[in-house]
C-alpha cells in the first residue's frame, strides 16, 4: 500500500500484542526520509520518541529513497517524516487486515477539526493496537 507522510509529520509509538495476529511491517521509501523506531525502548517517556534508546543502545534509525526497513511483530514502532517535503513510501504487512485500521484512522484524522481522541482510542482498541504515549493533536511541528 503506498504512503506520504507530510513533512513534519510522524505517528505515535505503539505496538500490537504479540499474538498469532500480530502484524510484521516492512517500509521501502521511494522518496524523501523516514526515521523509524523498532525496539522496546529503556524508558517510554511522554516527550519526543526520536531521543529514545533500547537497553542494547539500539536508536531511532533514518532511511532514504531506497532504504528498507523492517518492525517485527509485537515490537513497538512510530515512524515521522524528518524533512521538509512529503515522503513517499511503499508499506507492506502480513497478515492482511492492517490496512483497515489506517483507512478508520485516515478517515478520522481527515476530518475538520482536531480528531476526537475517544473515537481514535476505540478504532486502536478494536484493531488490537497498543498506544505508548499521550495522543497528540494538532498540526506536525
Amino acid at each position: 500500500m503506498p504512503g506520504s507522510p507530510l513533512r513534519g509529520q510522524r505517528s505515535r509509538p505503539r505496538s500490537h500484542p504479540a499474538s498469532t495476529s500480530a502484524p510484521e511491517e516492512l517500509f521501502y521509501i521511494l522518496d524523501g526520509e523516514l526515521d523509524l523506531l523498532a525496539f522496546e525502548p529503556q524508558t517510554r517517556t511522554a516527550g519526543d520518541w526520536r531521543s529514545w534508546e533500547s537497553a542494547a543502545g539500539a536508536r531511532v534509525m533514518r532511511g532514504g529513497p531506497g532504504s528498507t526497513m523492517f518492525v517485527p511483530a509485537g515490537c513497538p514502532h512510530a515512524f515521522a517524516n524528518p524533512g521538509t517535503t512529503p515522503a513517499r513510501m511503499l508499506f507492506l504487512v502480513s497478515p492482511p487486515g492492517h490496512e483497515r485500521y489506517l483507512q478508520e484512522i485516515g478517515e478520522l484524522i481527515g476530518q475538520p477539526g482536531p480528531p476526537d481522541p475517544a473515537a481514535i482510542a476505540e478504532v486502536r482498541a478494536r484493531h488490537d493496537i497498543q498506544q505508548l504515549t499521550p495522543m497528540v493533536t494538532g498540526q506536525p511541528r
